[in-house]
């Protein structure tokens, strides 16, 4: 339920204004008022206090949010994934596993778009579509597209997704021409819950109820442990491993233990979190538009071991790798994609950016 509280504000511009005008009026009304030979009296009319009922929309100093606020906090910037409630990636078109296959549709126009199929992409995070009971697609408002398993392995491939900038974006659902049952519609997929041994949760009257009947909050991802899933993400032969979290990094990975501000070394970061890096075919680094930072293969790939790095607050996680040389760029990264046997994905671009029909 939302609480209601009271808070008393001062008058505003428009309530000023009216109460000049009363005045004036006032004024005429008076015998004498408007005389020069008569002092005017001094009058004092006091204006009622407001009070307002609602939620709280006020700043920690008293201001009230502007607008650009506003929408900057409920926006999604990624859609994250999980199975039977462990993250597993994010559903991004750098981070699709290299094993998904990249279907090329031709539209009317002769326009050549890419599309991903559900139950491929299902497969390739480990979720085999046989033994799937459901899968969750989160939407905006609390909104929860609920798609069974045996209408996944009725529709299989013909119900797929695109991104909303062709090679970036949000996901986006690509209905098949026959249709598929679900519960309610979602345009873009801010999270997704698949569900292959643990029992999927109801969702009626925009809120997940779990089998016990508790009602989880909003934002909430059933049997998750409340880990956050922020932080550069890294993926071995397109499996997620693990992501840079401050309170995990240690003082013996940095150039200079004794000094809180010294980059860290990657080799002996991803070492420490238990990534094996050596023998590599291949390394890609992305940032967060998806735009391909490096690509190193052969003995390239030992770069990566010698790049040194910092997590600045407030970037959500987010690496900022130093520059190699005195003339290079940090570079802000998103995500790193080590290979050892998977090659990886060469998907193309499509004819249409957008991607739409």
């Amino acid at each position: 339920m939302m609480t209601l509280w009271r808070q008393r504000l001062a008058p505003s511009r428009g309530q000023r204004r009216w109460g000049r005008a009363l005045l004036s009026v006032v004024a005429l009304a008076i015998p004498g008022a408007g005389c020069r030979d008569q002092p005017l009296k001094r009058l004092q009319v006091r204006l009622p206090d407001v009070t307002v009922i609602g939620p709280a929309l006020r700043e920690a100093d008293g201001r009230p949010p502007n607008r650009a606020q506003r929408r900057k906090r409920k926006r999604y910037r990624d859609a994250p994934v999980y199975l039977d409630g462990t993250f597993v990636g994010m559903l991004k078109f750098s981070e699709l596993p290299p094993s998904l296959p990249t279907i090329v549709r031709t539209l009317e126009d002769g326009r050549k778009v890419l599309r991903f199929g559900w139950s491929d992409y299902l497969e390739s995070i480990g979720a085999p579509l046989e033994k799937v009971r459901a899968v969750h697609m989160y939407g905006g408002r609390d909104i929860v597209c609920v798609v069974s398993g045996d209408e996944l392995r009725r529709v299989k491939n013909t119900f797929r997704f695109s991104f909303t900038r062709g090679n970036a974006g949000l996901p986006r659902l690509e209905l098949p021409p026959g249709g598929v049952a679900y519960n309610t519609y979602v345009d873009k997929v801010r999270a997704l819950a698949v569900y292959v041994d643990k029992v999927p949760p109801s969702y009626e009257n925009n809120a997940l109820h779990m089998p016990d009947g508790q009602t989880l909050p909003p934002n909430t991802y059933p049997y998750a442990d409340g880990e956050r899933h922020g932080g550069t993400r890294v993926y071995l032969d397109g499996a997620y491993r693990v992501a840079f979290k401050r309170r995990q990094l240690k003082s013996p990975w940095q150039l200079d233990p004794s000094d809180r501000g010294s980059p860290y070394r990657m080799g002996a970061a991803l070492r420490g979190l238990g990534v094996a890096i050596d023998h590599l075919a291949r390394v890609q680094l992305y940032d967060r538009r998806d735009r391909l930072l490096r690509d190193w293969q052969g003995e390239d790939t030992k770069r990566l071991a010698k790049l040194q790095f910092t997590l600045p607050k407030h970037n959500r996680g987010r690496i900022l790798v130093v520059p190699e040389t005195a003339a290079g760029e940090a570079l802000a990264v998103e995500s790193i994609q080590l290979f050892w046997h998977n090659k990886a994905a060469d998907r193309g671009l499509p004819d249409d950016p957008t991607g739409s029909e």
